[in-house]
């Protein structure tokens, strides 16, 4: 059936009935004027939402981690042993070729 048929159905038979003085005064008027205030719910503002709200954690464990990483970083005055070994398996390849082979 149609949307718009049964509407009109609808309506006409809201006509059709007789009124009862029991209904308060422009009863039917104050329903209808709340169905056009209706909002309808969008998924993305739920997501951004929570994606705003989100942030501030975020931003806040940031600053507390890149504190706690430079004070870590003036108490040792050595090489980590980890960086070391990273950057010697990364450079190895390089320091085996020679000039001849670069060119």
């Amino acid at each position: 059936m149609n949307d718009k048929r049964l509407y009109n159905d609808l309506i006409q038979a809201a006509r059709s009935m007789p009124e009862d003085d029991r209904v308060p005064y422009s009863f039917a008027k104050r329903i209808m004027a709340t169905l056009p205030r209706q909002v309808k719910t969008d998924p993305m503002a739920f997501w951004a939402r929570g994606l705003w709200r989100a942030s501030v954690p975020c931003l806040t464990l940031m600053v507390a981690m890149g504190t706690w990483s430079l004070v870590q970083g003036q108490n040792t005055s050595t090489i980590d042993p980890l960086a070391a070994d990273l950057e010697l398996t990364m450079l190895q390849p390089f320091d085996e070729l020679t000039v001849e082979e670069l060119w």
